[in-house]
């Protein structure tokens, strides 16, 4: 049986590994996207195990927010800090003309 430690240690894994563009339709995902991908790994943890996966962070569970784990957070914090922006389309001016 995995302690949650170790449960957490495999979501961080796969997260990586998402984050490498191996997810479902090949893409660069940030955000609440990973999140979702998260929660749905947390999930099958409890259907395969039956133990209840705790990827929340327990210092928030009062909060209005509940974050996720520290270290899962922080991966997806990571993410979001260090990816590139996406290209905007200049307008056009006077000078294009």
């Amino acid at each position: 049986m995995l302690t949650q430690d170790q449960i957490i240690d495999t979501i961080g894994a796969f997260l990586d590994d998402l984050k490498k563009g191996n997810n479902l339709q090949g893409l660069h995902l940030t955000g609440q996207s990973l999140r979702n991908y998260i929660i749905s790994a947390a999930l099958c943890f409890k259907l395969l195990t039956g133990v209840t996966t705790q990827y929340y962070d327990p210092a928030t569970m009062m909060q209005k927010r509940i974050y996720l784990h520290p270290y899962l957070q922080d991966k997806i914090v990571q993410r979001t800090t260090w990816s590139n922006p996406t290209k905007q389309k200049e307008p056009f001016t006077y000078g294009m003309w």
